[in-house]
This record gives C-alpha cells, structure tokens and sequence, in this order.
C-alpha cells in the first residue's frame, strides 16, 4: 500500500516522474523548488492474516442452520482450503489407507463366450459349479458390484478408454488380473486372500422380478441383456 504525501520537506522533494529531461521538462521552473505532492516514498504496510473461526464459533453457526444444504455447504467451505495446507496435513497425519470392509472390495466376473456374468464374491466364485468355471476370470477391485460391472462390461465392449488391466483413468476401479478360474484363484491365494468356498443354491425368480444375470458383449460400444440372461 502506498501513502501520497500531502506536504513534504525538502528532503523528500523530487523531480516528477520522468525528471527534468522527462515529460514535463518544458514546465520545470513552474514547479522548481517545490515539493512534489506524487509517489515520492512508498510505506509498506503489513498485511494482516483474515481472522479464522473457532471451533466453537463455527458449531455455534452450525447449529444455527435450519436447512441441512446450509449446513452442508458451511461445513464444506470450513474444512476446505489450499493444495499446500492438503499436503501439509498428509505429512502430520500420515492417514492409513482404508479400513472400512464395503470399501476397495474384491468382485470375480467371468466372460464366456459373449456373456458377461454378474458380479460374486470371491468365497462365492470358489464354489462355482463345474460347468460355470469355463470362461476369462477378471479380478477387480471396487467399491461396489455395480462400479465393478460396469467397468468391465465398458472395457469388453470397447469405445470407453477403460483398462482391462491395472488402474482405470475413466473409473473408480483396478483390475487386478484376469485368467481361468484357476488361475485367479491362485491369485488371489498369492495376493494374501483368504478364500472361503460357498456354495449358493441356484434360486430363481421371474424375469420381471430380478435382474438379469449378465449382459452380451456385442462389441463396438454396445451390449444387451439377452433372454437366457434373464431366466
């Protein structure tokens, strides 16, 4: 912040900007011998911090919220703030990964020939039936069933730019690996997983009361739900 000087002593007296070859060269002996009434010095002033709430102000306005979007979007911008203040909490707190057990979840889906199958368990794709271990096994690790068929059903159809290993960029999910039944099997017994066979009896409903269990791969970005899907 700069102060203009109303009066000055002669010290602080100075030529005006451009000086006496500057732009007003032609009038200088108007103003010869008198003080300068410009930017002769500059007065830092410091810049005070904004003042921050406490704690206990900020439950006080909380509280006072009658509608919960309020509250939502007061608590949001509290706890909000700068990338540099983000890393520097991950430096002090150092916080371990997730601990939750319906977070990063492992689901098993099998791809035989068009059909891609829902999304199981891996205690429930140990107890696969004979006949249902033919086929690819993709590994993947989400959230939920849903996050997980998605993506690979993207991923199998093409047109998506969804990996069908590693870390997708377009989706919250990592594809482990992918093989026989076998071979995901082992693993999953190499990656530390402790796999408990179960069997689940094949119950069946009417189409129009549960969801179908797979989706046909059509390719080119597109798949269906087929009949046999749905019985």
């Amino acid at each position: 912040m700069r102060t203009r000087l109303a009066t000055a002593p002669k010290w602080v007296t100075c030529w005006p900007r451009g000086g006496p070859a500057g732009g007003a060269a032609g009038a200088h002996h108007v103003s010869k011998g008198k003080p300068y009434r410009g930017r002769a010095i500059s007065l830092k002033v410091p810049a005070k911090l904004p003042r921050i709430l406490t704690v206990a102000e900020t439950q006080v306005i909380l509280d006072a919220c009658t509608r919960l979007r309020d509250r939502f979007f007061f608590s949001l911008l509290y706890e909000s703030g700068t990338a540099r203040g983000a890393m520097a909490w991950l430096r002090r707190e150092q916080p371990a990964g997730d601990e939750v057990d319906v977070l990063d979840r492992l689901f098993l889906l099998r791809f035989h020939g068009d059909l891609l199958d829902l999304p199981r368990s891996p205690d429930i794709a140990a107890g696969a039936a004979d006949d249902d271990k033919p086929g690819t096994w993709y590994v993947v690790r989400a959230d939920s069933p849903a996050d997980a068929f998605s993506h690979m059903r993207q991923a199998l159809a093409g047109g998506y730019a969804c990996a069908n290993a590693g870390r997708c960029r377009q989706c919250p999910v990592e594809v482990i690996g992918s093989g026989s039944w076998q071979e995901v099997m082992d693993l999953l017994a190499k990656s530390g997983v402790t796999v408990s066979k179960h069997e689940v009896p094949d119950v069946r409903v009417p189409a129009r009361m549960g969801w179908p269990r797979g989706n046909r791969i059509l390719g080119n970005g597109s798949w269906d739900i087929p009949a046999e899907a749905r019985a």
